[in-house]
This record gives structure tokens, sequence and C-alpha cells, in this order.
């Protein structure tokens, strides 16, 4: 198994890596399924587990010298870091009209800091019109070439703002869709991922 580094950024704690295919590293991940659902990692596999973020303290990689990993192909891998541990979580449109990123398991954490990885931006993410059924607020609707398109990113932003006071947010600025290096499923209904890990 071979992959390469597509993205890489330090963060105020630890580090967050794209790789364009599983990386030869121990790590932990779960298996998404485009919900609202968090699981605290007590240090038990999570494979078959179906939810779509990890919660977990900083001791605990350490003592298992391993990683997290979400798998995004346009979605958005948001990692939420707190003083003593951290969210990573898989948010599509579904997971973010479900609550995800204001899940108990989130806000446990009081995180001072969120990180918004690769991913589909607003130039690249037509919608129909009945889509306005899920996110009713106009502000994230901008008309494009004719064809309606949504603002998944800033939607995001504006959710965890308005959820953690003060939290300061950063934004990878790369999008999936559009940058061939990254696996798109709108871009070619690809099945191979994004392996967005977090380590320490």
């Amino acid at each position: 198994m071979s992959s390469n580094i597509l993205y890489h950024k330090i963060l105020p704690q630890g580090e967050f890596l794209t790789y364009d295919d599983r990386p030869d590293i121990a790590l932990t991940r779960v298996k998404q399924v485009h919900s609202n659902g968090i699981i605290h990692y007590s240090g038990k596999a999570l494979d078959e587990v179906q939810i779509d973020g990890i919660q977990f303290e900083y001791s605990m990689l350490q003592s298992k010298k391993m990683a997290i990993a979400i798998t995004t192909a346009d979605c958005m891998p948001v990692l939420f870091l707190g003083k003593e541990s951290a969210v990573f979580l898989h948010a599509g449109w579904r997971g973010l009209a479900g609550g995800i990123l204001t899940n108990p398991l989130v806000r446990k954490i009081n995180p001072y800091y969120a990180f918004i990885g690769p991913s589909i931006e607003l130039e690249a993410f037509e919608v129909q019109k009945d889509f306005r059924h899920h996110f009713a607020q106009e502000d994230f609707y901008h008309e494009i070439d004719g064809k309606l398109h949504f603002d998944l990113q800033g939607k995001a932003v504006q959710d965890i703002h308005l959820a953690y006071p003060g939290i300061k947010i950063e934004l990878a600025g790369e999008c999936t869709h559009k940058l061939s290096k990254y696996n798109s499923w709108r871009r070619d209904k690809t099945d191979r991922r994004n392996w967005n890990i977090f380590t320490l």
C-alpha cells in the first residue's frame, strides 16, 4: 500500500494530513454513514461502528501510538480541539442538517479551535430547489451560471461560531472537486477516498 500526502497543516495541537489512500500507519476509524453521531474512543476497535465522528483524549493517542482517520470524497473533515481532548468528524450536508457540529460530545470538550479540511466548495456544490427543505437560510444559496449552489463550508462556519463563541476557525481552502489531486465523488463518482488524519 502506497499513498501520497495531498495536504498538511500544523495545528495548535497535533497535525492534520490528507492522503490519497490509506497511509501505512496505525490508526482508528469508524464506518461512516452520513449521520450526526459521534462516539467516544476508549481504546477498542471502531472499524465496524456505524457513526460519523470520534471523540478522544490526546493521552489515548500517545499511549496507543496511533492516529485518528476520517475519510471523505467531497464532504468536510472537521476537527475540534479542546484542552485535553478532541473530536474528529465527517460532515456532509446530512450530518450538518442533523446537527453533528453541535453534538453533545463536541460541546463536552469545550473546543477552542476548529479546522475544516479539504472539501467541496460553493462553486462546485450544485443543488436542486428541493434542497431548500434542509437549510432555510438564504444567505448560503447562490446562483452560478443559472444553477443553484449551496455554501456548505460557510454554513458550517456559521454553525460553529454560534455554538462555540470565541472559537478560532480555519479552513484548508482547497476544493476536492476542483483540484484533481483529491478524490471527488461529485466529479467522477469515484469509490476512492481522501484519508484525513489527525496525529500528535
